[in-house]
């Protein structure tokens, strides 16, 4: 189940999937009353039952895509100093997180044309083993944990796969999270250096099977969806905000810079797994 809401606006819209219910959506009154809604560009006629001081709730929600609009009645309430005086207090906004990692780069143009733009420094194409590895002299080792593989074509020329130097064809392969056994729809990629050294990393996302969109066949819910998190290995400590990377059946890289040891975590969001196909490093 999706859902995504705008306190300021009252935008608010929720998809439950086929073969499922909801028994109660919350939906934010943020101190104030709800004086309307309509869903779907009609009044509503879902069941409100039940409401606190901070959310109204729909009851039994059945499956289906949901566009809702509030209509909020009253000010958004300040915030209170000290104990609760019931008077607003000025408002001061809260600083957001300094990461160390601030952002991400994207690159959904060049599918697997990696060669002259990617791996200046060192690369892994998964799926060709000693082959397909060059790393990096200031790197000590790269570790892999809970990942599985996966080569979908042994033999192919698709220009979305990473073909390894000196060769005009290459597999269509990718290491993937391992759902549905338990615990393993993540996996985790450790890179220790020697020692501090600036760098960009990239990583390679391909959906393979996600060329049947192009011909209407793959539904929207069988498409991955992944979520990308990065720690310092050492601390362990998060170092940039997560990152979700969608709608790469054309591939896609993701790009960030740093200097010391990291973890990278691959968690599977939706769609059959999570699936990465290759790992760049480049000079910052």
């Amino acid at each position: 189940i999706e859902a995504s809401f705008d306190t300021r606006s009252g935008d608010c819209e929720f998809m439950i999937p086929a073969g499922l219910s909801a028994e109660r959506i919350g939906i934010p009154r943020t101190g104030r009353e709800i004086a309307g809604m309509t869903v779907n560009g009609t009044l509503s006629s879902m069941e409100i039952l039940e409401k606190d001081s901070q959310y109204i709730y729909l009851l039994n929600v059945r499956p289906g895509h949901y566009v809702v609009k509030l209509a909020y009645q009253g000010k958004r309430p300040g915030r209170v100093s000290g104990y609760a005086t019931g008077k607003p207090a000025s408002f001061k906004p809260e600083r957001g997180f300094d990461y160390p990692i601030p952002s991400f780069a994207r690159d959904i143009l060049h599918s697997g044309h990696w060669k002259g733009r990617y791996g200046k420094e060192g690369y892994e194409l998964f799926g060709y083993g000693e082959a397909g590895r060059s790393w990096p002299g200031y790197v000590e080792r790269v570790q892999y944990k809970k990942e599985g593989l996966i080569v979908w074509d042994s033999v192919t020329s698709d220009d979305r796969v990473l073909i390894p130097p000196g060769t005009d064809k290459g597999k269509a392969a990718a290491i993937i999270t391992r759902d549905p056994d338990p615990t393993f729809q993540t996996f985790t990629i450790d890179v220790a250096l020697k020692k501090k050294h600036p760098y960009f990393l990239s990583l390679y996302f391909l959906d393979w099977g996600g060329r049947r969109m192009d011909a209407g066949e793959q539904k929207k819910s069988e498409r991955r969806r992944t979520a990308v998190e990065i720690f310092d290995l050492e601390t362990l400590n998060i170092l940039a905000p997560v990152e979700m990377v969608r709608d790469y059946a054309r591939g896609g890289y993701l790009r960030f810079r740093f200097n010391k040891s990291v973890r990278i975590r691959i968690d599977q969001m939706r769609g059959e797994n999570a699936a990465v196909s290759g790992i760049f490093f480049d000079p910052e």
